[in-house]
This record gives structure tokens, C-alpha cells and sequence, in this order.
């Protein structure tokens, strides 16, 4: 009976001692129970935050790079289209001015041929520019030099430039954007020890205004030197 006692008491004594230390083993030993987790949450949820930090900085850094390139090609863009304005534009002036020339040169053929008795061509050279004089935007003066026929005498090549003359300046005005002509006839002259060269013999020029009281189909050319707003002979010429 005791011995049943004894076991029992024993197993109570087990049982008690389970209940109140729910950590101690078989052994004796004490089992540590497990730290606190608070600090590990803590230390999760830094890194999280640091985490999303840097995937929020690589965010901004990314799209600030995507409007620099978009910058960059939308720059680029209108670079192109403003060069090739431009050089439309440019076009558009060189093709105007060459027609303009192109025009006025076929007039001057067209008239009084173009070339003269002896096989030069008529017009060496022909320049058109822009007339600073007016207020009229456009208006244009143009600068003919030609080369005059031979004749029998020096009046007789003079009258000839001077008909010649009348016909081109008939023609020329007619061309509302034309506000003064000067022509300028070349001939060979001899010198006194026999040398010829090709020199301006004369030079005549005239104004929108002047040759707007002109009629020109009953005008005597005779009278070039008096009307014109500008009229010069080399002295060979009055031989």
C-alpha cells in the first residue's frame, strides 16, 4: 500500500511540477523561450520602407530620363522641319530671282536679237537687284551691258545703240516690277597708237517715271540725251 502511495504521489508531484514549469525537460535542464519578435518586425518593415525608397528614387530617375529623350527627339524634330522651311524658303527666292532674269533676258533677244552683226552675243552681261530707292517692295532695277553692232561710222554705230535702246526700254516696262533700266553698250575702240579694246561707248538710263511720259512709238532717239534721267557718249562716238 505505500509503495502505491509512494508511486502515486510521484506521478502527482510530476504532474504538478509539468503544469508549472511547461519549459523544463526530462533532463532538468531549462529550455530558453523565444525572444521577443518586435525588434525582428521592425528591422522587416526598415527595410521594406528602404526598399520602397529606392524603387520610388529609380521610379523618378527613369521617367526623368524618358522626358529628356522625349525632349531630345521632339528638339530635334522641329530642327529638322525648320531647316527644311528654310530651305524651301531659299528656294523659292533663287527660283523667283532666275525667272525674273530668265524673263528679262528673253525680252532683250527677243527685240534686237541676240547677237549682234559681227557674232557676239548681244548681252554680256545682266544683272537685276533689288531697287533701294523705292518704297515699293520688289521693284527691281536692272543693268544691262551689251554689245553694239558695227557700222559704216561712228554715228551711224551710235544710232544704231540708240534704236536699240528705245525697243529695249519699250519692252522692259512693261514689267510692272521693273523701276529703272540702265543699259550700257560696248564697242571696240582704237587708241592712238593703234591698240583696239573693248570700252563702254555709252550709257543711258531711265526711270519707271521717265518712261511713263514716253511714247515710245513715235519717240525720236535723238532726243535720248535730253530726256533720259542719265545719258553718257564715250567722245568716239560723236566723230
Amino acid at each position: 500500500m505505500q509503495g502505491k502511495n509512494t508511486i502515486s504521489q510521484k506521478s502527482k508531484s510530476s504532474i504538478q511540477q509539468s503544469r508549472l514549469s511547461p519549459s523544463t525537460s526530462a533532463n532538468g535542464s531549462v529550455s530558453q523561450l523565444p525572444k521577443n519578435t518586435t525588434e525582428q518586425k521592425s528591422n522587416v518593415n526598415r527595410k521594406k520602407s528602404q526598399n520602397s525608397f529606392i524603387q520610388g528614387c529609380l521610379g523618378c530617375l527613369g521617367f526623368s530620363i524618358l522626358l529628356v529623350i522625349v525632349f531630345i527627339v521632339l528638339l530635334n524634330i522641329f530642327a529638322n522641319k525648320g531647316q527644311h522651311s528654310n530651305s524651301n524658303i531659299g528656294s523659292v527666292v533663287s527660283t523667283s530671282h532666275s525667272n525674273i532674269n530668265e524673263k528679262i533676258s528673253s525680252l532683250i533677244t527677243g527685240t534686237i536679237g541676240d547677237k549682234t552683226n559681227t557674232g557676239e552675243k548681244k548681252i554680256i552681261e545682266l544683272q537685276v537687284n533689288d531697287h533701294a530707292g523705292t518704297k515699293k517692295e520688289g521693284d527691281k532695277i536692272v543693268v544691262v551691258k551689251l554689245h553694239g553692232n558695227n557700222n559704216l561710222n561712228s554715228q551711224m554705230i551710235k544710232g544704231g545703240m540708240q534704236l536699240e535702246s528705245i525697243k529695249i526700254f519699250k519692252q522692259l516696262f512693261q514689267l510692272n516690277e521693273i523701276e529703272e533700266v540702265d543699259l550700257i553698250w560696248q564697242f571696240p575702240t582704237t587708241d592712238t597708237l593703234g591698240n583696239s579694246t573693248l570700252n563702254t561707248v555709252l550709257k543711258i538710263n531711265i526711270s519707271r517715271t521717265t518712261a511713263s511720259k514716253i511714247n515710245w512709238d513715235g519717240f525720236d532717239k535723238d532726243n535720248l540725251a535730253s530726256v533720259a534721267d542719265s545719258y553718257w557718249e564715250h567722245p568716239a562716238l560723236r566723230e
